[in-house]
């Protein structure tokens, strides 16, 4: 146990240490939980939405200190979250989960690098090679989410009329949650 390194995080977030766990805020009993597990020295923090209870700014402020403690002790965060944004910048590795069931998994940089958004007329195929992972249709345009082949290398070369665009984290975590055959209930993402 490490009574220093819990009494610091504790002193960052400025919690009142002569009060109950009960009579504090649901953020500041967020920080007595995080201080009571990074004071046992994990190697690996299996964190449950621990950004719910507190503030906008205390959630930038709690992600940039965990990346930090993770940094300079080695330690690994695997966080659970349904909130995409709390991921970005912060998750290399996704573990995207439908009905408890994985979807999608990998590097984050690589799955961003590996899918993109194909923009053109409208068109009952991609113009493009790669896995079609969703579709929109309107009468005159089309929309595909493609998973490129392993082997690409560089953003595919499309056919004249169509654009290629690069998705976001958060729009890659939609997409998979929203294709077919996908379950709608019990969603999350896990980084």
């Amino acid at each position: 146990w490490d009574q220093r390194r819990a009494l610091s995080w504790l002193a960052r977030f400025e919690v009142p240490l002569n009060r109950r766990c009960g009579r504090l805020s649901g953020g500041q009993r967020t920080q007595v939980a995080l201080a009571v597990a990074l004071g046992s020295r994990p190697t690996v923090l299996l964190l449950d939405e621990p950004l719910s209870n507190l503030d906008p700014v205390a959630r930038t402020e709690v992600t940039g200190e965990l990346m930090a403690e993770a940094a300079d002790s080695g330690m690994t965060v695997m966080l659970s979250t349904h909130i995409v944004a709390e991921l970005v910048g912060v998750c290399d590795h996704l573990l995207l989960l439908a009905a408890g069931r994985p979807v999608l998994t990998g590097d984050v940089e690589q799955l961003l690098a590996g899918h993109t958004r194909l923009s053109g007329p409208r068109s009952d195929q991609p113009p493009s090679p790669g896995t079609f992972v969703q579709a929109q249709h309107t009468d005159r345009q089309s929309t595909f989410v493609v998973r490129l082949p392993e082997s690409t290398v560089a953003p595919p070369i499309v056919a004249p009329g169509w654009s290629a665009q690069p998705l976001s984290l958060d729009d890659l975590v939609l997409t998979y949650l929203k294709a077919p055959g996908k379950a709608s209930h019990g969603r999350e993402a896990a980084a």
